[in-house]
């Protein structure tokens, strides 16, 4: 395993890594989707769809921070709004 990139210059730039991360997160999951299809093995089909969905989510919310990010800067005060936002999620 490789190991996780560093030395970003801005928030932005760490999402905009996290955002493709999860996408090739996505691509893993649906290769392993695609050979459950190929071999017609139905219950790891059913067992994956829960990981493809987890991920469709994680995509859209990597993508909304770097849109935010994008729209409004990542100034201390921006980081301190997302953190407490995206905090509520868990609770």
């Amino acid at each position: 395993m490789a190991a996780p990139g560093g030395g970003w210059k801005s928030v932005l730039d760490v999402f905009k890594a996290v955002q493709q991360h999860e996408r090739g997160v996505s691509e893993a999951i649906d290769g392993l989707h695609a050979i459950a299809v190929a071999q017609k093995d139905t219950a790891t089909q059913v067992f994956l769809q829960w990981f493809v969905s987890e991920q469709v989510e994680e995509e859209a919310t990597a993508a909304e921070i770097v849109d935010k990010l994008t729209l409004i800067g990542d100034k201390p005060a921006t980081i301190l709004y997302l953190d407490k936002e995206y905090g509520k999620r868990g609770k």
